[in-house]
C-alpha cells in the first residue's frame, strides 16, 4: 500500500469514527425530544378536554343563571299583582271606615235631634199631634230609620272585617312571596359567582392550551433540525466508508520486521 492511500485511510477512519462519536449524543438528544413532545401532547390532549368540560359547566352556569332571571322576574310580577291587590283592599277598607263615621254621625244626629227637642219626641207627638194614626206613622218610621242606619253600620264594620282579613291574608302572601325572592336572589348571586369561577378557570386552561401548543411547536421545529442534522451525519459516515480505499493485499512474510508505517 501507497503512503498516500494508507494516508487516505486513516483519515477516512478518523473521520467516520469523528461522526460516528458525535451521532450518539444527537441520536439521544432526539430521542429525548420526542419523548418531551409526545408527554406534551398528552397534557396538551387532557388539558383540551379540561376545556371542553369548563365549557359545558359555564354554558350550564349562563342556562341557570337565565332561569333564575326568568323565575325572578316572574317573582316580581307576582309581587306586583299582590301589591295592587293590597292597596286595593286597603282603599276600600278606608272608604268603608269613612262610610261608617258618616252613618255614625248621621245617625248620632238623627238621634240627638230626636231625642234633645230639635224633632219631636214620641211623648211631644203624642201631645201635640191630633191624629194618633200620624203619630204612630212617624214614630215608627223614625224607628225605621234608625234601625237602617244601625243595620248598615253593622254591615260597614263586617265588611271591614273582611277587608281586614284579606288584608292579612294578602300581608302575609306578600312576605312569603319576598322570602322566595330573597332566596332567588341569593341564588341567583351565587351563580353569578360560579359562573366567573368557572370563566376564570376556562381562560386559565386556553392560556395553558396556548402556552403548550407553542412549546409543542417549538420543539417539533428542533426534532426536525436534529433529525435532519443526525441524518446529515450518517450520510457523512456513509460516505466516509464509502470512499475509504480498501486494502486488497494477502500478508505475507516479506513485510516481517518493517515498521507500521513503512508498510
Amino acid at each position: 500500500m501507497s503512503k498516500t492511500a494508507h494516508a487516505l485511510l486513516i483519515f477516512a477512519v478518523l473521520c467516520a469514527g469523528a461522526a460516528t462519536a458525535a451521532t450518539a449524543p444527537r441520536k439521544e438528544e432526539l430521542s429525548q425530544l420526542r419523548n418531551r413532545i409526545e408527554a406534551l401532547q398528552k397534557r396538551l390532549s387532557a388539558a383540551e378536554g379540561a376545556r371542553t368540560e369548563a365549557t359545558d359547566a359555564l354554558r350550564d352556569s349562563e342556562h341557570a343563571i337565565s332561569e333564575s332571571n326568568r323565575s325572578l322576574r316572574d317573582l316580581a310580577v307576582k309581587q306586583r299583582e299582590i301589591q295592587s291587590k293590597l292597596n286595593d283592599l286597603q282603599q276600600q277598607g278606608r272608604r268603608a271606615g269613612s262610610d261608617i263615621q258618616s252613618q255614625q254621625r248621621m245617625l248620632s244626629q238623627q238621634l240627638y235631634q230626636q231625642y234633645l227637642g230639635n224633632q219631636p219626641d214620641a211623648v211631644k207627638l203624642l201631645l201635640n199631634r191630633e191624629d194618633p194614626n200620624q203619630i204612630a206613622r212617624d214614630l215608627h218610621y223614625l224607628t225605621y230609620l234608625a234601625r237602617l242606619r244601625a243595620d248598615l253600620i253593622r254591615g260597614l264594620r263586617t265588611n271591614i272585617k273582611q277587608l281586614d282579613s284579606l288584608a292579612q291574608e294578602t300581608r302575609q302572601q306578600s312576605n312569603e312571596l319576598a322570602a322566595v325572592q330573597a332566596e332567588q336572589q341569593a341564588q341567583r348571586e351565587k351563580l353569578e359567582r360560579d359562573k366567573l369561577a368557572r370563566r376564570d378557570v376556562l381562560h386559565k386552561v386556553s392560556r395553558q392550551i396556548e402556552s403548550q401548543r407553542r412549546e409543542i411547536s417549538t420543539l417539533q421545529r428542533d426534532e426536525q433540525r436534529l433529525a435532519k442534522l443526525v441524518e446529515q451525519i450518517g450520510q457523512v459516515i456513509a460516505r466516509s466508508r464509502a470512499d475509504a480505499p480498501r486494502n486488497e493485499r494477502v500478508p505475507d512474510g516479506s513485510t516481517d520486521g518493517k515498521a507500521f508505517a513503512d508498510l
